[in-house]
């Protein structure tokens, strides 16, 4: 936006500044005419330069001959080598060129002032044709810099909305994990609920079993003195698991508790 505006603003000082009035005084621009004049009757006026250490006479201003250090006093003259010269060129835009291209057969300003009044060749004023062409590509670099811009909002514009698309789907993805997560805690929670459940189950039919065992061997109705020696008898004769001998053991000891107590 800053190249259209700084585009825009130099097409609008070129025409307004070529527009400008001529000094007067050969190679001064206008808003420097004033100090080249003399102030009407003092006689006693003079040019200053060089930071006013020198002081001439006001007609001594472009009579070929470098009276001033720093050249301000030969602005139309090549008198000066570090003088400069202002070029109207009205239809372009001003311009300025060392003085001591003044009179050197070389065109430097489109309007040829820099040749007029003694220049070896004849310059034709070419500032409209110039300006016109600097204008049109002044406007051409202008119409890009506008489609650039327009380009660049539209790559914005993109931008954002992907951003905006990525967003949503990362939080939808991230909604979707999440359930994902909870039905899984759920069904590892069913499944130990289950498993304990089978559990219980398989718990209760060894136990339902051990009790239908025991009350068809007769178990429960013996003392303690019986059950030792169910016990020996049966461990003698088998090869019994460490499981039923505990078992009997446990009634053993029961039995016997019981009948201490009674």
């Amino acid at each position: 936006m800053r190249a259209v505006a700084v585009l825009v603003a130099v097409l609008v000082v070129a025409g307004g500044v070529a527009a400008q009035p001529a000094s007067g005084v050969r190679g001064v621009a206008p808003h420097d005419a004033a100090r080249f004049v003399a102030p009407a009757g003092d006689a006693t006026a003079r040019f200053s330069c060089d930071g006013g250490a020198t002081r001439i006479a006001f007609d001594a201003i472009n009579d070929d001959f470098c009276d001033c250090a720093d050249g301000t006093d030969e602005p139309g003259t090549s008198a000066c080598p570090n003088g400069k010269f202002y070029c109207q060129q009205v239809g372009f835009k001003p311009k300025v060129v060392p003085s001591s291209n003044v009179h050197d057969g070389v065109c430097d300003c489109c309007d040829g002032a820099d040749e007029r009044g003694g220049g070896r060749v004849a310059c034709a004023d070419k500032c409209d044709e110039e300006g016109r062409e600097w204008r049109e590509e002044q406007e051409r670099l202008l119409r890009v810099a506008r489609e650039g811009l327009a380009l660049k909002r539209e790559y914005v514009e993109a931008g954002r909305a992907a951003k905006a698309a990525r967003a949503a789907s990362v939080a939808q993805k991230q909604s979707e994990l999440e359930a994902a997560e909870a039905a899984q805690l759920a069904a590892a929670d069913a499944v130990r609920v289950e498993e304990a459940a089978e559990e219980a189950e398989r718990d209760a039919a060894v136990a339902a079993v051990a009790g239908d065992t025991y009350a068809a061997l007769g178990i429960d109705a013996m003392d303690a003195e019986a059950l030792r020696a169910l016990l020996v008898s049966h461990v003698r004769a088998t090869n019994t698991s460490h499981e039923l001998v505990s078992t009997l053991r446990e009634r053993a000891a029961a039995a016997a508790a019981a009948a201490a107590g009674g």
